[in-house]
């Protein structure tokens, strides 16, 4: 009976379910741009066609379809990203199976792939797609000139994106060519709208997603002198042809793009249109939600309500980071840049009951730039798992290559391209199954205030930096308050000041003091120190950048910053998670490495018969940090700085001269030591020695890659070192070759793979002078349990007698 039933039902319910299959397999694109314009609307219904031709047993093609329809929407829209790279990911490898007859839809599916892989911060795959597009175009002429435009204008993100990691050509894009289309029907021709007006949604889509990037990229390059008159006709088109509830997300982007050029910020057209789809909760973009957020505790006019959604923003914020890869930075992607910058700039801080508390937490969230500045890096299944890590800088290396290639050759018909994009590919679907955090670190990223204090010691102090360009703000954090200060500022003339005192105190100029005073009154100290608590932690990477912090000015007496304070540097606010003791051991196991020998022809691996004998010119009174390898001299010197680290010590090793060689220290550094001292040269990328990262010189035993006499700190990321307290007693060590690279800084590589702290230094350091100040440092070992507290007296001791060179140089960073 059952059956019966059943069958009568099945009889009777067939041909709706077979009518619904034929409808929504006859429904397409833009079918659907004509019946829904609106957002949530559109995806409602391309989530419910795709779902029932699953229940219909479908067809691939009608699948794939209805995927590829549900992929774009998602990329355009800057929704679901995640989805989009999942969806889309299927759809081109279903259309590749036949390329020439479904050529439109799979460069379609390669963009919306790239799109969504940059909202998902997958930059190099991101732009290795759009490699991939300009390749096909090559092939297929036909190709609609607006998706090259699509291309063009997604470089302009891109390039923001990786500034100083790359250089992008951008000028493939033409704003005028989209412009152009909405200024068609000023001269009342033809407009390009039916009688109902939705279609209009669709033609002006791909030329408002443009013009969107395009006024993000001018905000970038700090372009304001833009056209208005050609802006307030693009405003009047958008407004009365296509209805801004026809393109919402779209619009809304495009309105959080206008803001910068506008001359009232709250109460402007755009303003007040984000601020209405905010309170519709109509947002779905988090990167427009996050930035329209920003603006929202902005305009408050209740200092109450203004600090409820500025803790909002600081929530969204570091759930999107939660979702990023772990070396992700906000000032990648320009509208949560620019949101960032705004806050800082616009908020009254002291206003708010917990306004520092606030910043403190903005503050972190803008510092973190790699992957050393974030708490990603001790995270135990990411990270801080070593085979984890070694996925990550094999990914990075490629990464990196894979730009550089890009650079220099665009198309990817260049064999070596074409092979790093297919072993990056390769690489990541493996990190996806295996080490889902490098992909996603899935948690958050600042470190609560309260948790600081807790941890912070007793006669500890945390003073933090912020800038836009603008505006200044720091504040400083006690285990009992918290406290800061904003001013006004010039970026361009503090990086000035600092460039003066950098050479003041290198060439032991008569003025430092009076330079070191300029530079201190820039950063508050006056107001931000607290005078009763004696160890100072500073923590700005960005502002603080080449900043020999020791000589700064005191603000109560005048006296040197290193006199009253021991001065420490910090990369990661994450070691006052838990309780955490810097270098508080009797040092017994010691590792020092010396005074190696350079057989410079064989590290050089090239003829060099041809260069210019001024390109290797070398001073030999400093461990070089030269850009060439035949430039390197014997440094004999730096043996008995060694001897002293390792000397009355139950477990000392020195490896020099012969013994000093990459795989003897690789070996070595896998063992638990207290102390790791590197005595050498350090050597930079350059054109004439083709390196790709910073490099310790070391003995080298043969051109093999893995014993040429090169530890590159793309190596050292990639090791194991337990707990130990690393000096890098040499030239620079702690510059970085890119403001946001992962590998490209020995002291954050170090930190990486697992030092307890980085001793590293600001300049070209005098040999003679490194040697006493190391020598003394080893002395106070001696009286001292606590690094920290060693090297604060190995300063004193040296600053009545010497000059802030041979005692400010070198930085302790945790």
């Amino acid at each position: 009976m059952k059956h019966a039933v059943f069958g009568v039902l099945l009889a009777l319910f067939s041909p709706w379910v077979l009518s619904q299959c034929l409808v929504y397999g006859e429904v397409s694109s833009v079918d659907l741009g004509k019946m829904y314009s609106h957002t949530l609307a559109a995806e409602k219904l391309l989530v419910n066609k795709h779902e029932r031709l699953k229940q219909c047993a479908a067809s691939d093609k009608a699948l794939m379809e209805a995927q590829y329809e549900l992929g774009i929407f998602w990329s355009q829209f800057g929704v679901e990203s995640s989805k989009a790279v999942d969806y889309l990911t299927e759809v081109k490898h279903f259309y590749a199976k036949n390329i020439k007859w479904n050529r439109l839809k799979y460069a379609k599916a390669i963009l919306g792939l790239a799109e969504s892989n940059y909202l998902n911060g997958r930059f190099q795959i991101s732009l290795s797609l759009i490699n991939e597009f300009d390749d096909l175009t090559k092939q297929y002429t036909d190709l609609p000139n607006t998706l090259k435009q699509d291309a063009a204008s997604l470089l302009l993100l891109l390039a923001i994106a990786l500034d100083s990691i790359i250089d992008i050509d951008v000028s493939g894009y033409n704003p005028k060519s989209d412009l152009s289309v909405f200024y068609v029907s000023l001269d009342r021709k033809s407009a390009h709208t039916n009688n109902d007006g939705l279609d209009s949604d669709l033609l002006y889509r791909d030329e408002l997603r443009r013009l969107t990037r395009w006024l993000q990229y001018q905000v970038f390059k700090g372009n304001k002198s833009i056209n208005e008159d050609a802006i307030s006709d693009l405003d009047w088109w958008i407004t009365h042809k296509i209805g801004r509830e026809n393109t919402d997300e779209l619009y809304l982007s495009y309105a959080l793009a206008r803001l910068p050029f506008e001359k009232n910020r709250c109460t402007s057209s755009s303003a007040r249109f984000i601020q209405e789809k905010f309170r519709q909760s109509q947002i779905e973009s988090q990167i427009n939600l996050i930035a329209a957020t920003a603006l929202i505790a902005q305009c408050q006019n209740s200092k109450v309500e203004s600090e409820q959604h500025l803790a909002n923003y600081l929530q969204l914020l570091d759930e999107y980071y939660g979702a990023m890869p772990p070396q992700f930075s906000i000032e990648v992607l320009l509208p949560i840049r620019q949101s960032s910058n705004d806050l800082i700039e616009n908020i009254s801080w002291p206003a708010l009951s917990n306004g520092w508390d606030h910043l403190v937490k903005l503050i972190q969230l803008k510092e973190i730039g790699s992957v050393a500045r974030s708490p990603a890096r001790f995270d135990a299944d990411g990270l801080g798992d070593l085979n984890a890590r070694k996925a990550f800088v094999e990914q990075e290396q490629l990464s990196n290559l894979y730009f550089k290639l890009s650079a220099n050759h665009y198309s990817s018909e260049n064999t070596h391209l074409a092979k790093v994009r297919n072993q990056l590919n390769a690489l990541t679907k493996r990190i996806s199954v295996e080490y889902p955090k490098l992909l996603s670190a899935n948690f958050k990223r600042a470190v609560a205030v309260k948790d600081i204090k807790q941890f912070l010691p007793g006669n500890g102090q945390i003073i933090m930096f912020t800038s836009t360009d603008n505006t200044f703000c720091g504040v400083n954090i006690t285990n009992t308050q918290t406290k800061g200060t904003c001013n006004n500022f010039s970026k361009a003339k503090w990086f000035e000041r600092v460039s003066a005192l950098r050479q003041s105190v290198i060439s032991n100029d008569v003025d430092i003091p009076q330079t070191s005073a300029n530079v201190s009154a820039y950063l508050a100290l006056g107001t931000l120190i607290n005078t009763t608590k004696s160890e100072v932690y500073l923590y700005s990477q960005e502002l603080l950048n080449g900043l020999p912090v020791n000589v700064l000015t005191e603000p109560e007496n005048k006296s040197w910053l290193a006199e009253k304070y021991n001065v420490a540097r910090l990369l990661n606010l994450s070691l006052f998670t838990a309780e955490y003791s810097p270098n508080k051991n009797k040092f017994l196991r010691r590792l020092a490495v010396a005074n190696p020998l350079y057989n410079n022809l064989l590290m050089a691996k090239v003829d060099y018969s041809g260069l210019d004998s001024l390109n290797i010119a070398y001073k030999q009174d400093s461990r070089s940090a030269s850009n060439s390898l035949l430039s390197l001299s014997a440094l004999p010197e730096t043996e008995l700085e060694a001897k002293s680290f390792i000397q009355n010590t139950s477990h000392g090793t020195l490896l020099t001269a012969k013994k000093a060689t990459e795989q003897n220290i690789r070996e070595k550094l896998t063992e638990n030591w207290d102390i790791a001292i590197f005595s050498t040269h350090t050597v930079f990328p350059n054109s004439s020695n083709q390196l790709e990262y910073p490099a310790l010189a070391l003995t080298p035993e043969s051109t093999e890659e893995l014993n040429d006499g090169l530890l590159l700190s793309n190596d050292i990321a990639a090791m194991s070192i337990n707990q130990t307290w690393v000096i890098l007693a040499a030239c620079d060590t702690a510059l970085s070759i890119g403001s946001r690279s992962n590998l490209g800084s020995l002291l954050e590589s170090f930190s990486l793979a697992g030092a307890n702290s980085v001793l590293a230094s600001h300049w070209k350091v005098n040999s003679i002078e490194t040697v006493y100040f190391m020598d003394t440092l080893s002395a106070m070992l001696e009286k001292h349990e606590n690094a920290s507290l060693a090297l604060w007296e190995t300063r004193r001791s040296m600053l009545k007698q010497y000059p802030p060179r041979a005692w400010s140089a070198f930085d302790n960073y945790f």
